[in-house]
């Protein structure tokens, strides 16, 4: 235990040296900034740790526009954090390694044509991303559903309480997911359905799932989606996870044929 934490501060001291002698710190937000001058030891796992762990899928998309690595798994697979670790040349220890990234893309090899994504393989994966983002929306709704089914004088009050709009949309929840898994199997935004649902492996359906994977699948959705909608300037980095924008207007799924 006391060689992790010796390793821990190490690291820490390493990545303040960075920010201190590199321009890093002018590109961050006032979020991150506030994160990172905080003292060692003294990050909530909850507010910070928890809410950071997805930057991880943001920080996969970046990669992936920029071309340098070529593909993104598919939920509920998640970006492998070794390879994109590695695949920025980035070392904290050594802060010039941050300043040769940054003018590598800004001003050398990276910042040409073939350091920038096609429009169409990025409107392809802005489909299939909306597509995970609206059946993790989806699956709010399901749950709500659920969880009004009891008679108990609680739930009989709290469904009264349940806007006329929103009743419609549970009432048809089901219908409208079995449509969605059919076009996003027909359009290659999803490689399989089961039990007219996404597939998310072993032939387990989203809605099957239990709640760790519900929640890990929910955020790694949004924070993919808010790095393709801050790529395109329709979306803040410090995004709210419950409300981040379609950049199609209205979702791949239903948008016209």
């Amino acid at each position: 235990m006391a060689c992790k934490i010796e390793r821990a501060q190490a690291g820490y001291a390493a990545l303040q040296e960075a920010l201190s002698k590199t321009t890093i710190m002018e590109h961050m937000t006032l979020n991150e900034k506030a994160l990172l001058q905080k003292q060692f030891g003294t990050w909530d796992i909850a507010t910070d740790i928890v809410a950071i762990q997805n930057r991880w899928e943001s920080f996969g998309m970046l990669i992936w526009a920029l071309c340098i690595v070529k593909e993104i798994p598919e939920p509920p697979q998640s970006f492998p954090h070794e390879q994109l670790y590695q695949a920025t040349a980035i070392i904290p220890g050594f802060p010039n390694t941050i300043d040769m990234f940054l003018d590598y893309f800004t001003t050398g090899e990276g910042s040409k044509a073939s350091h920038i994504i096609s429009k169409t393989d990025f409107e392809a994966v802005v489909d299939k991303t909306e597509a995970w983002y609206w059946r993790s929306k989806a699956q709010t709704v399901l749950e709500l559903k659920r969880g009004l089914q009891s008679d108990s004088p609680e739930i009989i009050q709290a469904r009264q309480k349940v806007t006329a709009g929103l009743r419609a949309v549970m009432e048809n929840i089901e219908k409208a997911i079995s449509q969605a898994s059919q076009r996003a199997l027909a359009d290659g935004l999803i490689s399989k359905s089961v039990n007219d649902d996404f597939c998310v492996g072993n032939n387990t359906a989203y809605k099957d799932m239990d709640d760790h994977g519900l929640r890990d699948l929910e955020r790694m959705s949004a924070a993919r989606l808010a790095a393709l909608g801050w790529l395109v300037g329709i979306e803040e980095w410090d995004y709210d996870p419950s409300n981040v924008k379609f950049i199609n207007p209205l979702g791949s799924l239903w948008k016209p044929q």
